[in-house]
C-alpha cells in the first residue's frame, strides 16, 4: 500500500499514504526498508491505522483491494471507528486543557475557588474568560469554539460545566 501511494511521487495524490516511523531507501522512495528502526519482516503482519474509505476502495489502492477481496469478512463495519476528524478535535481541546491555568486558580462564578471535593464546577463563561487570558489574540469566535470543543471533552454530564 505504501510502495503503491509513493510511486506516484512527486505527483500530488489524494492516495498518498501519511507514515511515521519508517525509513525508505534514498534512491527509491517507494520501497520501505524499516519500521520503528527494525528491517522489515515480510512474514511478520504490522499494526496500522488508516481511514476506512481508505480500505473501502478510495484511490484504488491495489494492496487495499487485494486485501478487501481475501478478507471481505474482516472488512470493519463504517462506522466502527470514530472520524478522524473527531479524534483530532479531541487532542487538541486535550492539549489545550494541559495550558489552562491549574484549576485550584480559577475562580467560580460565585467567586470562591474551584476544588473537587467541594463539589464546584466552571461555566462555559469561565472557562471561556480563561481561554481568553491564556490565548489573548484570539477572536471571540474562535474562543467560543474552541470551547465548545473543551466542554465537549470535558463536561462529564453534558450540562456544559466541568467539575
Amino acid at each position: 500500500a505504501v510502495r503503491y501511494s509513493r510511486t506516484r511521487l512527486p505527483v500530488l495524490f489524494g492516495g498518498f499514504l501519511q507514515t511515521s516511523g519508517i525509513a525508505v531507501q534514498e534512491k527509491n522512495q517507494a520501497e520501505v526498508t524499516h519500521i520503528a528502526e527494525a528491517s522489515i519482516d515480510a512474514e511478520r503482519s504490522y499494526r496500522v491505522a488508516l481511514m476506512h474509505s481508505s480500505l473501502a476502495g478510495m484511490n484504488s489502492n491495489p494492496a487495499f483491494e487485494q486485501w478487501r477481496l481475501k478478507a471481505s469478512n474482516l472488512m470493519p463495519a463504517e462506522d466502527a471507528g470514530r472520524p478522524a476528524k473527531t479524534l483530532l478535535l479531541d487532542q487538541f481541546a486535550r492539549r489545550v486543557w494541559g495550558k489552562m491555568p491549574d484549576f485550584s486558580a480559577m475562580k467560580t462564578s460565585s467567586g470562591s475557588t474551584l476544588s473537587a471535593s467541594s463539589g464546584s464546577t466552571l461555566s462555559e463563561e469561565e472557562i471561556s474568560e480563561a481561554y481568553g487570558k491564556i490565548f489573548p489574540t484570539r477572536s471571540a469566535r474562535s474562543i467560543k469554539v474552541t470551547v465548545n470543543r473543551l466542554l465537549a471533552v470535558a463536561s462529564r454530564n453534558g450540562n456544559s460545566t466541568v467539575s
